[in-house]
């Protein structure tokens, strides 16, 4: 009887055992798993950045193509519209037209500097779960 108890218990201690190690051996499949999709997000999300980066940039050459196309007609139409002694005074829009210029371009230059910012601060915290 002793012996029949023993051999039992033994089944099923080994029984116990096997279903330890199967559920260990899922685990890390699982957790392998995990980290594939997490990799996968990650370069999934930069790729996304890069395309939304280079989005902005063509949509940004669009925006200066267009105000540059502007000028040109601006000034076209002024000279066109100008005496000799008005053309003197055309320096003087020219002057006003850099300064737009000046002023569009500094504009630009404060919303790439906080998008470069922004990207920076996503990623750290993307990354932060994987350090």
């Amino acid at each position: 009887k002793f012996a029949a108890v023993v051999s039992v218990l033994q089944r099923k201690d080994d029984l116990l055992v096997a279903a330890k190690k199967k559920e260990e051996a899922s685990i890390t499949k699982i957790r392998t798993r995990v980290k594939d999709l997490q990799e996968q997000l990650i370069k999934s999300e930069h790729m996304r950045q890069e395309l939304q980066v280079q989005l902005k940039q063509k949509n940004e050459e669009s925006n200066e193509v267009a105000m540059m196309l502007q000028t040109a007609q601006m000034q076209l139409s002024a000279w066109a519209k100008t005496t000799d002694k008005e053309r003197d005074g055309a320096a003087d829009f020219r002057v006003q037209q850099a300064d737009q210029m000046r002023d569009y371009f500094e504009k630009k230059a404060k919303a790439l500097a906080e998008e470069v910012n922004k990207a920076h601060t996503w990623q750290q915290k993307a990354l932060e779960p994987l350090m």
